[in-house]
This record gives structure tokens, sequence and C-alpha cells, in this order.
């Protein structure tokens, strides 16, 4: 005898972006579900969607100001990389459900297919799970395999895990409709959690020390094909310049070679002795991004044989990882500040090279006055010239560059980080002097407190 099961119609609020976001919205009216609306994430891809599919699409800020005139039943977290508020998660009539690209516990936060990559995991998977109290600490809902492979890079590997979460929605749905559905609370005694900021060690500059397989593994976890990488590349200083390995493969013995050492170069690489293996690095880049020929550095004389690239010393490699950190976390201001950056020019012809005009300096020897807070000469000097640039100009927003605060980093590995970094400084013409300089002054300590970027 069949028994027959009572499937309900389910109201879903879908949040998050990408093409899996859209599969998985296709997926859920195919099953004769409603997507009551979607929550539009940064691609444009959701909108794109919705606007399709006749679907109410929303900004996350306009979802709440509805209040309780969106009502769903289960809401859909897939691509979403924001905590939801509390507020939203509060309208689901049954349950509020996030896919996690990672095995729960071991694997919650941000980016894991890479920093698995980097662990030589091989046994992986992926998450749907209840959202709770704590970021991907919910009960567990489904949880599916997913093997990493030898060649796997940050992109292959996400991408797998993708095609799994899609395969496995379908049942999930079913088992959501039917009330079926099971799910075990996580032990999070197990729980490891990686932030949007966590990056590699040292800025991981290479340690030829730690052998072929764990460099390899590096490479292939900041290896996201066309896309950014949100950790950072491994590199290398070549003729005191550094470099981005982009692309790298395991070779056999290194001989008595020494780790580091440069064992050959032609066309395919250069091959560089690492552990008790050896390493051949295939692709380089600039830390900008640019591609660069390996066969045009070795015809250059910076890559021959027997030469060996050193590797950071303990105390520079704290000293990158404490920059490193601070840099990682400043990463989203200073993006802002770039994204809107226009320099100030001067409206003064610029010298020439046959000019013998020398430079104008000025001895400034005395304590600022007149104010009612503390500053430095330097942070006088520099909110002065702002406020009188603005004054001049007419411009409220300066834009100035400020050396960035490097002096702590040795003085050869300084160059991995920006020499420089944007400065808004807005002055309001109305105010006295005096105020546009404390508030310069605040922008300028500000800035040396978030470190290089």
């Amino acid at each position: 005898m069949t028994e027959t099961m009572n499937v309900k119609t389910m109201d879903a609020l879908l949040i998050g972006e990408g093409s899996l976001f859209v599969r998985c919205g296709d997926l859920l009216m195919a099953k004769g579900h409603r997507v009551k609306a979607v929550i539009k994430g940064s691609d444009g891809a959701a909108r794109s969607w919705a606007a399709k599919a006749g679907v109410a699409h929303y900004d996350l800020q306009e979802a709440l100001a509805l209040g309780e005139h969106l009502s769903f039943d289960v809401l859909f977290s897939v691509g979403n990389y924001t905590v939801i508020p509390d507020a939203l998660l509060a309208r689901a009539k049954r349950m509020n459900i996030n896919y996690h690209y990672g095995p729960l516990p071991e694997y919650s936060g941000l980016h894991v297919p890479s920093w698995a990559i980097s662990e030589g995991v091989k046994d992986y998977g992926i998450t749907w799970h209840r959202i709770g109290d704590v970021v991907d600490g919910g009960p567990v809902l489904k949880r599916v395999p997913v093997a990493i492979e030898p060649g796997d890079s940050a992109l292959s590997l996400g991408l797998r895990c993708d095609e799994a979460a899609y395969r496995s929605l379908g049942p999930l749905i079913d088992a959501l409709a039917q009330g079926t559905q099971a799910e075990t609370p996580q032990d999070l005694t197990k729980r490891r959690y990686f932030s949007m900021q966590a990056q590699f060690p040292a800025e991981n500059v290479i340690d030829w020390n730690d052998g072929a397989e764990r460099i390899a593994a590096l490479v292939r976890a900041t290896d996201y094909g066309p896309y950014g990488s949100p950790l950072v590349w491994p590199k290398l200083a070549i003729g005191g310049e550094f470099y981005a390995v982009r692309k790298a493969s395991v070779e056999g013995a290194a001989g008595s070679a020494q780790p580091g050492q440069i064992v050959g170069a032609d066309a395919s690489g250069v091959q560089i002795a690492a552990g008790g293996q050896s390493i051949r690095i295939e692709g380089l880049s600039r830390l900008e991004g640019q591609s660069v020929s390996i066969v045009e550095l070795a015809q250059a004389g910076l890559l021959r044989a027997g030469e060996r690239f050193a590797s950071p010393a303990g105390d520079v490699k704290a000293q990158l990882t404490t920059a490193g950190t601070a840099a990682s976390k400043a990463a989203a201001h200073w993006r802002r500040q770039l994204a809107g950056y226009n320099p100030y020019r001067l409206p003064y012809a610029l010298p020439t090279a046959a000019s013998d005009a020398a430079p104008i300096a000025h001895t400034f020897d005395v304590t600022p006055q007149g104010l009612d807070f503390e500053l430095s000469y330097a942070e006088y000097l520099v909110s002065g010239w702002c406020a009188f640039l603005a004054r001049a100009s007419g411009t409220a927003d300066v834009h100035v560059a400020l050396a960035a605060p490097r002096d702590a980093i040795a003085a050869e590995y300084r160059d991995l980080f920006c020499a420089w970094v944007p400065l808004l400084a807005q002055v309001d013409a109305s105010a006295p002097v005096s105020h546009g300089i404390k508030a310069i002054c605040g922008e300028l300590r500000a800035a040396r407190e978030r470190g290089p970027l």
C-alpha cells in the first residue's frame, strides 16, 4: 500500500546573487512553488532573473521597509555574503535556509574552498543549513560530499560545489514541501571560521622551505580564473621586483639544490628547488595583474641556474602578516576612496628639465598655536595645506596622496604594499579654518591607523 504524501506549495523569498541563485529560482518555480520576491545582490543576475520571471525584486533596505507586507514560508540564501538582519529572518513562517560552499562546521565563513585547497584537504563538501544565531552555525539539512581533485583550483572547486548544491536542492525542496526534512545540530566545538579579512600569513611571500606541494596548493588556492582573487597571490622577488605566481606544478626531486635555488629555466617555466622536491613556475604576473613573460625574464639574465631566491626570515614574516592583516581590513575603505579619487592639480605650469628653479623649502620651528587640540607639525602642515587648496580653489573636497605607513616593514619588502594611500580632505568654507584643520587631522590619523594598502 502506497501512502500519499501531503505536498504543500511554498512561498519562497530568495536573497543572493550569481548563476546558482538563478538556477535555484528556476527549480523552485518548476516544482510549482511561488517565489514571492527577490532581494538582489551586487552582480545584477538576481534582478535580471526576477524581471524576466515576473517576480518583485528589492534591495535589502526596501525589503525591510515593507514590514509584514512581505511574508513567506521559507527564505533561501544562495550566493549571499552578508549577514541577514533578524527583522527579515523573523518573517519566515517556517525556516530560513542558507547554502554554504563548504563542509560545516569545519569550514565556516568565506572563501573556504581556497582555504581547504591550501591545507591539502581531499574530502570536502557543501552544506544546506538552517540560519541560526551563529554565522554558518545552524542545524544541517543536507551535507553533500565533494572530493578535491589533485588539480583543483579555487574556481574549479567552487563550480563543482555549486553543481553539488544544485543537484541536492531538488530533494531538499521536496522534503520541505512534504514536511519530511531532517536536521542535525552542528558540533560547534569543531567549528573554524574564516572571516572576510582572513589572509595567508606573510602576505603569501613564498617560503621555499615549505615544499613544492604546499607552494603549488597556495597557487591553486588563489586561482579564480578570470576573476580577482580575494586572497593574496603567492609571490617571489625577481631582480628586486615582486611578482605573483599564477600557475605552477610539482616536479621531481630537486637533487642537491637548496630550497629556493633555480634548477633551470626554459620556455615552459622556471624550475626551483622547494623542500626535497622542485616546483615549476609556469605563470607570473605583476602585482596589479598584468602577465609577465618568464622567457623575457630569463633572457634578461634574471633567472640564471644556480641563483637562489631568499625566503623571508621569521621576524619579516611577522611584519608582513601584521601589515597584510591591516591592509585586508582597510581594503574596502581604500577602494571606496579610490573610486572617487580626483587628485587636486595645482593650476601652474610644471617645471621643465631645463629649469634651474630649486625646490622651495621652509623650516617651521614653532608649535602650532591657538588650537584647542594637540597635533604634530606634519599634521598641522598637511591639514593647513589642504585647507588652503580647498579655499583657493573653491572646492570642498580635496584629494591628495598620503605617504603610506610602511616603516614597520623591512625595506626590501615594502613594495608589497602601496607607497601611498588616497586621502579625502573635506573642508567647510563657512567654518573657521581651525575647524577644517581639526577635521583633516582626524582623517590623517585614521589613515595611519588603518595601515597600508
